[in-house]
């Protein structure tokens, strides 16, 4: 079982890769760690036979579960393309051809997308891989959505729960209409069916109104969740609810990869529309203007109907529109596309790719959002020596350094020393790095979405208590970090190095000395006496969730982490010692679900105050405009 509680399978191949990836079937009952190896490590890594393996061997027990095939119903998966340095859900009309094939028991078929065909191999060394006629691969992942049950199924109940949706499930969007016409139904039941705006207060009384088997408790549920979306789409901050600002947050919650990615185009949003009140709506018809009958069914426009879209925004400029904060360089990115004849959505502007653009897409475009190239610092632990003493201390074998990394990404530098660091690049114990590598692709993952990586899913696996210098070092960790940068793991040669010295004797006398000196870092200011003092913007460690985890019990309002990147504000309905069972209102289809076994790594206490500061909130990372908190 994964840490969210339920089978979160995942094939996400490191598709661009020159390195060999092993993609196994899960195994059944325990799996011996010896073997756990082989097997990939969730979204974490893929580790080839070739690669020490992360972690203890009790978490690689976690992770390495439901890797492979599918083990459980198809109608409950979920599936992701990596492409423009970020996984993307894709089209309702892609996953509905792989669902069928998956019912037919085929590992290698076609879909179509658009006017594309691809090839998806689920039997692939690398994972799952989509490749098109010209060769181009791109790699996939499943994921299983929430084994959430129904509203008559209760902890207590004891009762089989059947399958219900994830909170961003769309109750109105079944396929009998198109995605934006769904939504204006949806639109149309929460205002009442009045052509008018609506308040908090009347998104909350229509969350109520169609709440089935709403027991007493759950109102606190109901009231916060339905508050909670009304504050993240509500953008021009006056207190009423527009159709467009609707339309707008629902595309963007079914296209976007994450919360994360949402977010931080709406706040470039919310910056236009102070200046631009209406600018928000003239992208929504624009963009609606170049659906056809067929991409209208799933809201993605073809890579010709995308460069039209640009050319049509640019000409539509206004004086007002270009003293806009960024507009310089969305201006430039379009104009590059305008001189495209087709266009890949994961490759420089030009290249021989037809893509189906999302609204989260267009709107990248528009808005100027890029891509943050990601770099990795080594650093020389010999100092220098490491070339002519290695091969004396090393049984022949001859290194350019003994590395430290780090990842750098964002203006800030990511590494392990027993503890989770983020610090100013440069600014670590190590010094100054030796070598700084430029890594092969770019991210579009923010920097709010990786500390909440770091803190969910990293902090547990890298700790003080599990460092080894050998087996679980900084590199292993800058591995796992670039992983879900862009999907690619760092230069062979570094994170081979321990394992081709592990069996000599210097390695094993040094062992001890190494990891005290290393892995025993600390952050300032921390309850622990042991260990260098680092300075540092920000660390993570396990006394965190420790600490968050106390603060909860039986009836606490939470922030879940539901699925990586999005979050719903929930009830823990029972709390046990490492995991709780949470109820939460799933506001699309005013049902209330539940599900058990949550991980504590994935809960939060929900904020009891508004901080109307500006800034971002040091539990989520996210921007305070659209942090979860509490409505009072």
């Amino acid at each position: 079982r994964g840490r969210r509680g339920g089978a979160r399978g995942s094939l996400a191949g490191a598709a661009s890769s020159s390195h060999g990836v092993v993609s196994l079937p899960a195994p059944r009952g325990e799996m011996d760690w010896r073997d756990a190896k082989r097997f990939a490590l969730s979204d974490l890594s893929f580790v080839g036979s070739n690669y020490s393996f992360l972690g203890p061997p009790e978490r690689m027990h976690r992770r390495a579960h439901m890797v492979g095939m599918p083990m459980g119903p198809i109608d409950d998966l979920r599936f992701f393309v990596w492409r423009s340095g970020d996984w993307h859900p894709v089209s309702k009309a892609v996953e509905h051809q792989i669902k069928m094939n998956l019912f037919q028991n085929t590992r290698v078929f076609d879909v179509l997308q658009g006017s594309r065909k691809w090839s998806v191999d689920t039997t692939s060394d690398d994972g799952w891989v989509m490749v098109n006629a010209d060769g181009k691969r791109r790699a996939m992942k499943y994921q299983e959505t929430l084994d959430t049950s129904g509203p008559q199924a209760t902890p207590s109940s004891g009762g089989k729960a059947k399958p219900g949706r994830t909170p961003r499930s769309m109750d109105f969007y079944n396929g009998s209409l198109p995605l934006i016409d769904a939504l204006r139904t949806e639109w149309s039941f929460v205002s009442g069916g009045r052509d008018v705006t609506i308040t908090k207060d009347e998104l909350i009384s229509a969350c109520k109104t169609s709440s089935a088997h709403m027991e007493e408790q759950d109102m606190g549920v109901i009231i916060q969740s339905a508050a909670d979306t009304f504050k993240k789409a509500d953008l021009n901050r006056d207190g009423r609810l527009e159709l467009d600002e609707w339309l707008h947050y629902r595309l963007l919650e079914n296209q976007a990869p994450s919360f994360y990615a949402l977010a931080q185009v709406n706040e470039r949003l919310i910056q236009w529309l102070k200046q631009q009140p209406g600018i928000l709506s003239r992208v929504l018809r624009l963009f609606e203007a170049c659906l056809s009958e067929q991409s209208a069914q799933d809201a993605r426009i073809t890579g010709a109907q995308l460069i039209d879209a640009a050319r049509k925004w640019l000409d539509s400029l206004s004086l007002g529109d270009y003293k806009l904060p960024g507009m310089k360089s969305a201006r430039e990115q379009l104009e590059r596309l305008t001189k495209s004849e087709k266009v890949s959505l994961d490759e420089p502007v030009g290249e021989a790719v037809d893509d189906c653009a999302s609204y989260y897409d267009f709107l990248n475009y528009v808005l100027g959002r890029g891509k943050a190239e990601v770099q990795l610092y080594q650093y020389d632990l010999s100092n220098g020596k490491a070339w002519w003493i290695s091969p004396l201390v090393f049984c022949g074998q001859q290194f350019e350094g003994i590395w430290h990394t780090g990842v750098v990404v964002h203006g800030r530098e990511y590494w392990f020393g027993g503890g989770v660091f983020e610090s100013t690049p440069g600014d670590t114990p190590f010094g100054q790095p030796t070598k700084v590598v430029p890594l092969p692709a770019q991210t579009m993952r923010t920097r709010d979405e990786l500390w909440s990586f770091v803190q969910q899913e990293l902090s547990g696996e890298f700790t003080r208590g599990n460092y080894d210098v050998l087996t679980h070092n900084c590199n292993h960790f800058t591995d796992a970090l670039c992983l879900f940068l862009i999907n690619q793991h760092i230069p062979k040669d570094v994170l081979q190095q321990p394992q081709q010295v592990m069996n000599t004797c210097v390695a094993r006398l040094l062992r001890p000395v190494l990891n005290r000196m290393l892995g025993r870092f600390r952050a300032e200011g921390t309850s622990e006496t042991e260990g260098g003092v680092v300075i540092a913007d920000r660390s993570a460690d396990e006394g965190e969730v420790e600490e968050t985890w106390s603060a909860l019990e039986t009836g606490s309002l939470v922030v879940y982490d539901y699925e990586e990147g999005w979050t719903c504000i929930a009830r823990v309905v029972a709390k046990h010692e490492t995991d709780c069972d949470l109820r939460w209102l799933d506001v699309r289809s005013g049902a209330v679900r539940v599900k058990r076994g949550v991980d504590r790594h994935f809960v939060r206490p929900l904020p009891k105050e508004v901080d109307r500061s500006p800034g971002r909130s040091p539990q989520s990372g996210v921007s305070k405009l659209f942090c979860s908190c509490y409505h009072p």
